[in-house]
């Protein structure tokens, strides 16, 4: 196991691995294969001359998009511009960061499906390369998904949003991508031709139910118990194909040949279409901000109560929002792919950590925490979140020179530890380094710490109990306690979208 922990973060070429679209891979691959070259050796010429341009001043840079970017690992001048606007789903908090942020361009009105893909086609451009090293589709890139009713649809990739990095964990390549051929459509079926949509690439454990199992799970709950609200607040997966079988001859059937299911799970290369949405940083006011946090802590505490789910994965890039027709903001929880059934998953089905190191929980930092993941967990998730926002930003798009919690994203796991738990028991006295913009934010992050703190003060003081209750440290961190104050902000209510919103004791 030591050896997997060791080589968890390091690049997939470093290690001699091809990537999952590397060349050479998916010429060999059944499922994979390319359409043509002729397209490679056109770019190729282009990047050529896009680099030559390049040496002017300032000529051929693109817009700097601060929450598309993930944080190198060796730039911390270069983090301290990305880190406030981090997404970071990853199965292993000893990666490299992952951002799945999902950015909204045309609205879709479409029925969600999962699909198994029967064949898929790819050919690769390497127009506007993200980095040295990264290997992942490019913009103008094609590949070709054939669904299990027989529709091949073809798309071209518009934008990378993020393209994951390493050969452990679920490596997720988003893209912002367009159907521009569609053949074999089933009667009655309805067509995806020009939609503009998210493809997002990943590799997720083999033994885990996929995110639409989740999302799927929520929805049809919400639509038979007349709790049509919640569709607002949740994604909306349009398909989920397998790209990879077990006898494919890719990169994760390799490491789990080499290691044994014993110390590495078995992956599967997986692509899912999604609903466009926008990240949370996209918001034009404090108000709107305020408004999307309490949507979240709704959603949050109704599919932990009635379809009985827990996120497990609460950031900045998985809080997401989408408007309604009157333009007023409706805050979406993204990204169920570290989701579990209260119950049924206590445990991390993954036998690497879950979640996003900077937004998680002190208790799921530490190495001798074996009681699972609790949603008071993904409450203290929720308080990163904003402090991280409020203490990193100098508004919704410009990050600060030196933020204040930048290890919280560049240490290890178990100083990340000890730093959070300082901050939450000893810090409380020091006045938090919040930026002017969102100093009306400050009376609900001085109220929500000390929430937290009362929480771990009681544990430390009751925990031996044998009747004590870990989930909210003895009532002291619910939903209830939290929807108290959230519910209002500059003195006004919040719309209030469920009247179950902080009723239980829970």
């Amino acid at each position: 196991m030591s050896i997997i922990h060791a080589i968890h973060a390091l690049d997939d070429n470093w290690l001699g691995f091809p990537s999952a679209f590397e060349p050479d891979l998916l010429r060999n691959s059944k499922r994979l294969r390319y359409e043509t070259r002729k397209k490679e050796k056109e770019i190729a010429v282009k990047k050529v001359e896009h680099s030559r341009k390049g040496k002017g001043k300032g000529a051929g840079r693109p817009a700097a998009q601060v929450t598309r970017e993930n944080i190198p690992r060796k730039s911390k001048d270069k983090a301290n511009q990305l880190i406030a606007s981090m997404s970071t789903s990853s199965e292993d908090t000893a990666s490299e960061f992952s951002d799945t942020s999902i950015y909204s361009n045309e609205a879709v009105d479409a029925p969600s499906s999962s699909n198994i893909a029967t064949s898929a086609t790819v050919s690769t451009s390497q127009e506007n390369s993200a980095s040295e090293g990264e290997s992942h589709l490019l913009v103008d890139a094609k590949f070709t998904i054939t669904f299990k009713d027989g529709t091949e649809r073809t798309f071209i990739v518009l934008e990378v949003i993020y393209s994951g990095n390493g050969v452990i964990g679920r490596g997720p390549n988003v893209y912002r991508a367009k159907c521009i051929n569609e053949r074999g459509l089933p009667p009655g079926a309805k067509s995806w031709l020009l939609w503009v949509l998210i493809a997002k690439f990943y590799s997720p454990s083999a033994s885990r139910e996929p995110e639409t199992f989740f999302v799927d799970r929520a929805r049809n709950f919400a639509k038979e118990h007349s709790d049509e609200w919640a569709l607002n607040h949740l994604p909306e997966i349009l398909a989920c194909v397998d790209l990879t079988n077990d006898e494919e001859d890719f990169v994760q059937n390799r490491l789990f040949k080499r290691f044994g299911s014993e110390e590495y799970e078995k992956r599967r290369l997986r692509v899912s279409f999604h609903e466009p949405l926008e990240p949370l940083m996209k918001v034009t006011s404090l108000l709107e901000l305020a408004q999307v946090i309490y949507d979240i802590l709704q959603i949050h505490q109704w599919l932990y109560e009635k379809p009985k789910i827990l996120h497990r994965d609460i950031s900045i890039g998985n809080i997401m929002f989408k408007r309604d027709t009157k333009g007023n903001v409706l805050g979406v929880l993204n990204d169920f792919d570290l989701a579990s059934c209260p119950g049924h998953l206590d445990q991390p089905s993954s036998k690497h950590r879950t979640g996003t190191k900077p937004f998680m929980a002190y208790d799921l930092l530490t190495t001798n925490w074996e009681r699972g993941h609790m949603y008071r967990h993904d409450l203290e998730s929720l308080f990163y979140v904003l402090l991280i926002i409020c203490c990193h930003y100098e508004n919704f798009s410009t990050s600060i020179s030196k933020p204040p919690y930048l290890k919280w994203f560049t240490d290890p796991v178990g100083v990340v530890a000890t730093m959070k738990s300082d901050f939450l028991l000893l810090g409380a006295r020091v006045s938090l380094p919040i930026q002017p913009f969102f100093e009306d934010i400050r009376h609900w992050l001085n109220h929500y710490r000390s929430v937290l703190k009362s929480g771990f003060v009681d544990f430390l003081n009751n925990g031996d109990q044998e009747d004590y209750d870990l989930k909210t440290f003895g009532g002291k961190t619910t939903y209830k306690v939290l929807n108290g104050y959230l519910c209002s902000f500059q003195g006004a209510p919040l719309v209030r979208r469920w009247n179950g919103a902080g009723a239980s004791e829970n």
